[in-house]
């Protein structure tokens, strides 16, 4: 399997009809580049990598490190096909040749020291307190009142970077064996810190947009995890888009080596000179680029410029 000295892994994320679709159609043309069809979600989101690595290095505590692997198993179990659960249409087992749920069991059990059958506050609930307050066989409330346990040792930030970038390398290696890996993963503009710290060699395309564009495109587009209202709207999209922009405007994220900041309407209007500046941060070289044009037109991609007036 390759190693980090022979791939080049990228994350490309928005912030929500920020035009992260347009960097992931211009990266499919490249043919030594493969790029994920859908949603990663595994590392940003609630209850995925990052926030697993929280729980059992920085703010480990055996309650802690219970719990986060249960919720991470749970985040595998929901991506690992088309289901009715949170990430409906998700399917990362086809995504990743079938490999997704052994590669990421096999994450799992790495971290695992003990596993056993107990139960607390959080876990619990008021059947199994009875019976487990009552005289019954310890055997007895094992099987039937108690709940799977896991004692997950604290580790170090580093030892845990290095099992989760074997993890990713991992899920990589299942499904190709081209030179660049793409994840599609939204918002990880606000994750760079920890990020980085996994896999300190990646690339990551932050794609941002004008936000009265955003504004209009989630009237007309509608994105259901805004307020239908339109005066809480607008407190929504304020508050969300404030944030991110502060955040960003203060990690100074423009001349990090690793991070390239594309303004969507530069891509579309400007677009040799913001594929060549791309290109470069990625160390891609033009004549990869096979396929120009065949998912990504700037010409057709016009009107989604300036479409507030």
């Amino acid at each position: 399997n390759r190693e980090a000295n022979s791939m080049n892994i990228i994350f490309t994320g928005g912030f929500g009809f920020t035009g992260s679709g347009a960097v992931l159609d211009l990266l499919r043309e490249v043919e030594n580049i493969h790029v994920m069809n859908n949603e990663f979600r595994v590392i940003v989101d609630p209850d995925g990598l990052l926030s697993l690595r929280r729980n059992i290095t920085k703010y480990w505590s055996i309650y802690n490190s219970d719990i986060a692997i249960k919720r991470f198993m749970k985040i595998i179990d929901s991506t690992k096909s088309l289901s009715l659960g949170p990430y409906t249409f998700l399917n990362h087992s086809k995504e990743f040749n079938n490999e997704y749920k052994n590669i990421s069991n096999q994450f799992i059990q790495s971290l695992i020291k003990l596993r056993y059958k107990g139960y607390w506050f959080g876990n619990d609930n008021m059947i199994l307190r009875i019976f487990n307050h009552r005289y019954l066989p310890n055997l007895l409330k094992s099987k039937y009142f108690r709940k799977k346990m896991y004692l997950i040792p604290r580790i170090s930030q580093t030892k845990f970077d290095k099992i989760a970038r074997r993890y990713i390398y991992s899920l990589i290696n299942s499904i190709t064996d081209k030179d660049c890996f793409c994840f599609d993963e939204g918002f990880i503009g606000l994750y760079i810190d920890e990020l980085l710290e996994i896999l300190p060699d990646c690339k990551i395309i932050i794609i941002v947009r004008d936000p009265k564009d955003v504004i209009a495109t989630t009237k007309y587009v509608g994105w259901k995890a805004n307020p239908i209202n339109v005066f809480r709207k607008a407190d929504w999209l304020f508050e969300t888009y404030s944030y991110w922009v502060e955040y960003l405007c203060k990690q100074k994220f423009y001349d990090n080596q690793n991070v390239k900041i594309i303004k969507f309407e530069d891509l579309i209007i400007d677009y040799n000179c913001s594929k060549d500046e791309l290109f470069n941060h990625l160390n891609i070289s033009v004549e990869k680029h096979k396929n120009m044009k065949k998912y990504l037109n700037p010409e057709l991609s016009k009107v989604n410029v300036g479409i507030w007036k």
